[in-house]
């Protein structure tokens, strides 16, 4: 029976258990790189939705519920991370104020056209994502490859 030796191979298995920890052991760096990745897609959000003129004011079985200010919209995209994963875009939480300055429960209403007057930012979100998915791709893969080559030494 033969044997076969290779030389260096403790290094490659040391290396490839480090590559396997890199997601858990830098963990904090890459949810920035995602975070900064998800604001390419903030900034141009903010840049193209257009404000009410106007407070709106939300009724459901005649009576008044909650007033939404002029700019609560562009004031509610951000970038967050929920249950692990990081997301963009709008952020909608649970709101026990008759006033809420930085909800956005209501984007799929404004994206689809409907209610709150005429549609001024309808379609939004999409054509925003379509314009900065490029982008977003070629950041992410740049930030990571420079993670990986801090992470790897």
């Amino acid at each position: 029976m033969q044997t076969v030796t290779v030389k260096g191979m403790d290094e490659v298995l040391k290396k490839l258990n480090k590559l396997a920890q890199w997601s858990e052991k830098d963990a904090a760096n890459l949810r920035a790189i995602d975070k900064r990745v998800g604001e390419v897609y903030n900034v141009s959000l903010r840049a193209n939705i257009k404000d009410s003129p106007v407070d709106i004011k939300v009724y459901r079985g005649g009576e008044k519920r909650q007033t939404i200010k002029r700019g609560t919209l562009r004031r509610s995209i951000k970038t967050f991370v929920k249950r692990g994963r990081t997301f963009a875009g709008p952020k909608s939480t649970k709101s026990r104020t008759k006033t809420n300055r930085q909800n956005g429960w209501f984007a799929n209403i404004v994206e689809q056209g409907q209610g709150f007057g005429p549609s001024r930012s309808r379609g939004i979100f999409e054509r925003s994502q379509k314009a900065t998915q490029q982008r977003m791709v070629q950041l992410q893969t740049r930030l990571l490859r420079k993670e990986y080559e801090r992470y790897m030494k």
